[in-house]
């Protein structure tokens, strides 16, 4: 395996070190086509009559004949800069062209060594000559400077531009943005998108002239789009500090149309990423809103997933009858335009943006392994990312700029706090999956940032960008979804239910004797794998719990396996084996790729992923509304309960998997909301027994899996309505809170159901008691 390159951590981002040749030929802007980098290092040194020359005798830039850290006063360290790029701009000035950036020092800079306000200016900035160098704003900012006299502090400056970049994204049109750090003599150059954080070796500015003249020529002479902006997002107001902007929108079928936003709904702050923003628009024609406020969604998708648009669509049309139209018009929000973001140059032809093209001219491996192309209008196909990093060993990921515009205008559910108002919605939607899993295809993202209310007050899913047909091969199912509500299965990338039968053992994992006893091959088993186990009271138990640790056991024996790319060892045919160990269950089955991309997935999504998403986001909405507790011990037990349920994976699929486990998180709970929880556990009973009938041949898994656990869902959920419309959430009584702290203390005591005390699922759901 290739080392892992170079990295600069900072709180605000790691960025990946790159040469420094690397990042002027590959991540540069293109030099203007008469700009010729060693001609203007000739005239840089070359003495004009009149004037001084910008490179000393002395090899040294005029003006930094000391370094900045031995000059005496604490802020002029630097002062002479902004001279230095004039100087460059002037003699690299192609004829009849102005520079497009000035580099302005910031008038109040921070003291060095202290960081700053996100929202204050870099210690330097360049931007346009027509801006007021007394009124310059974080909107004007093109390229970030920051300074630190002494080097040994030069995390102080990278701390800083990080923290930086994360501002300079805050604005609507910012599609990447590059800075620099001067830390005394040491030079580094950043770039910084919604894929890549980059940064370059440190150079002596001083004396390696090279590279900043490079550096600042291929900015102050790039074109708009270069410089990280989006010109197809214009300002066209600011009123009480709040600009609006029109978004231009590039169908898929080459129309165009304007929108201006009348309102943000939300943002995601992070830089890396999707980076989604929401709008309140309004279409406009000819400079004139007209029509009904619509909702405009700008983002970065992953290129290998399909436009949301056009999944929408697809599903659509895959059902011409007139009931399947009005369900899906009713369950799903309707598309009024959607497109990838289309740059345009003069010197350049059109193409779709994307952040591996920010990336240029990067160099292919030995294999030379091309990147298929669909055109600039639509996703490339999806290519393998071990051969996508033989592209380039700095290209971190590949994302697509893409716009879509909805008709209804719509609030999430999370901003929605009645349960009664929670459970009706969530009930509406099995409608929707209902639908969707029919058709034959999966959501794989549902969770309540997912789900909208319309006006009307009917549930909407949306973020249709993870789906995927049913059967589909040609990407693999990762670790998609948002990650409280994600799938258990989906968690690990493994099927927990479909466990092959523990006779005849495999004695590679489990050199059992058979003269011993279930309850001793088990204590054997774990003993020698470093597995804390309970045997239970039976010898039926034992041998379930041997069972499962066994096949968890050989299960993390071939992960291993596969990480150190090793094949898993063959099993001879006279070993007594049976066929269940000789042929690898879908479980295991190994993801092997060739250089020509051919690729075998083994775990798969299914319809039942996405309802057990559904029971996620119901014990999400019920567990935060449990109010206050008037014994703190409770309140921080009940906190407790709720962070393992949302976010750690084993309690997750313990609970999911596990009769009785999720009955038994429900004490935290008051009386008058536990009846809920209840209600939900019996549902979770059902949905863990349809999870071991599907797995039992996950080959066989289609469309009609879980066929009719929507509607059971859909009118648990609706009893769960009802009776939270009845139910006074207030809080429990002094009775009940001793009741279930006693109940917790004494389990905190003894064996807790967990993933060591494995039992079979059965139709009905029943208690495991604790000690």
């Amino acid at each position: 395996m290739p080392p892992r390159p170079e990295t600069i951590s900072t709180s605000f981002g790691v960025a990946t070190v790159v040469p420094t040749r690397y990042f002027l030929k590959h991540v540069l802007p293109p030099l203007h086509p008469n700009i010729d980098v060693d001609k203007v290092l000739v005239k840089l040194r070359r003495h004009r009559k009149g004037s001084q020359k910008a490179i000393t005798k002395a090899g040294r830039w005029w003006g930094f004949a000391k370094d900045p850290a031995e000059v005496e006063r604490p802020k002029t360290g630097f002062s002479h800069f902004p001279k230095l790029v004039d100087a460059i701009a002037k003699c690299g000035a192609p004829k009849g062209t102005n520079p497009s950036l000035q580099v302005l020092h910031n008038p109040e800079p921070t003291t060095y060594g202290e960081n700053r306000h996100i929202d204050e200016l870099p210690d330097a900035y360049m931007v346009a000559p027509s801006i007021d160098r007394t009124k310059v704003s974080w909107a004007d900012v093109a390229v970030i400077g920051e300074y630190e006299k002494y080097f040994p502090n030069s995390a102080m400056s990278s701390e800083r531009l990080a923290q930086s970049t994360l501002r300079a994204f805050k604005d609507p049109r910012r599609r990447f943005v590059y800075g620099y750090t001067l830390d005394d003599m040491a030079m580094r150059l950043w770039f910084r998108d919604r894929s890549q954080f980059i940064v370059s070796r440190n150079f002596n500015f001083i004396t390696n002239h090279e590279p900043i003249v490079y550096f600042f020529l291929s900015l102050l002479y790039a074109e708009t789009h270069h410089l990280g902006w989006d010109p197809t997002v214009r300002v066209i107001s600011c009123s009480n500090n709040k600009p609006q902007y029109e978004y231009t929108v590039e169908n898929v079928d080459g129309s165009t149309s304007t929108f201006r936003t009348l309102r943000l709904i939300s943002q995601v702050d992070s830089v890396q990423g999707k980076g989604t923003r929401v709008w309140k628009v309004v279409l406009v024609v000819n400079g004139v809103p007209v029509g009904a406020p619509a909702v405009l969604k700008d983002h970065w998708i992953q290129e290998e997933f399909e436009f949301e648009g056009t999944t929408l669509s697809r599903i659509q049309r895959s059902d011409n009858s007139e009931d399947f139209q009005r369900t899906f018009s009713s369950n799903f929000l309707t598309v009024l335009s959607h497109g990838g973001v289309i740059m345009r140059s003069q010197r350049h032809a059109p193409y779709c943006d994307r952040t591996r093209q920010h990336i240029r001219n990067a160099k292919a491996s030995k294999l030379d392994v091309p990147l298929p192309d669909a055109g600039f209008f639509g996703p490339r196909p999806y290519v393998p990312s071990h051969l996508v990093s033989k592209q380039d060993p700095f290209l971190t990921g590949c994302r697509l700029h893409y716009r879509i515009v909805f008709k209804e205008y719509c609030t999430a559910l999370r901003s929605s706090t009645p349960l009664s108002i929670v459970f009706t919605a969530l009930a509406q939607l099995c409608e929707a999956l209902k639908l969707l899993h029919e058709a034959g295809w999966v959501h794989r993202d549902i969770s309540d940032g997912n789900i909208m209310l319309d006006e009307l007050g009917h549930a909407r899913l949306m973020d249709l960008e993870y789906a995927k047909r049913l059967g589909d091969e040609t990407t693999p199912d990762l670790r998609i979804g948002t990650s409280p509500f994600m799938s258990a299965e989906v968690a690990r990338q493994a099927y927990s239910r479909s466990f092959p039968s523990p006779q005849p053992m495999d004695p590679r994992y489990c050199p059992l004797d058979p003269a011993l006893s279930p309850r001793s091959q088990l204590y054997k088993f774990a003993r020698e794998h470093h597995l804390s186990v309970s045997p239970g009271d039976s010898d039926e138990t034992c041998s379930l719990n041997l069972e499962f640790k066994i096949a968890e056991a050989m299960w993390k024996k071939d992960a291993q396996l596969l990480e150190r790319g090793e094949d898993r060892p063959a099993i001879s045919p006279a070993s007594s084996i049976g066929p269940e160990f000789q042929t690898p269950s879908p479980e295991r089955a190994k993801v092997r790729a060739n250089v020509s991309g051919v690729i075998d997935f083994g775990f798969r999504y299914n319809p039942l992923h996405d309802l057990e998403s559904l029971f996620w986001i119901a014990t999400y909405f019920l567990f935060n509304a449990t109010p206050e507790d008037r014994d703190a011990t409770m309140t921080v037990y009940r906190k407790q309960i709720t962070q393992r349920l949302l976010h750690e994976e084993e309690q997750r699929d313990r609970c999911i998997r596990l009769d009785g486990c999720y009955r038994y998180d429900l004490d935290v709970l008051p009386k008058n909301l536990r009846k809920l929880g209840l209600v939900l556990e019996d549902w979770r009973s059902q949905l863990t027994a349809a999870f071991y009938d599907a797995e039992k041949d996950c080959a066989s898994i289609t469309p009609s899996t879980g066929s009719g656990l929507h509607e059971q869902l859909a009118r648990t959920l609706q009893k769960m309505s009802e009776l939270a419309g009845s139910l006074h959430d207030g809080p429990s009584t002094c009775a009940d809170t001793e009741t279930r702290k006693r109940r917790l203390d004494d389990a905190s005591d003894s064996q807790t159901p967990n993933s060591d005390a494995l039992t079979r699922p059965k139709k009905k759901a029943r208690t495991v008691e604790a000690d």
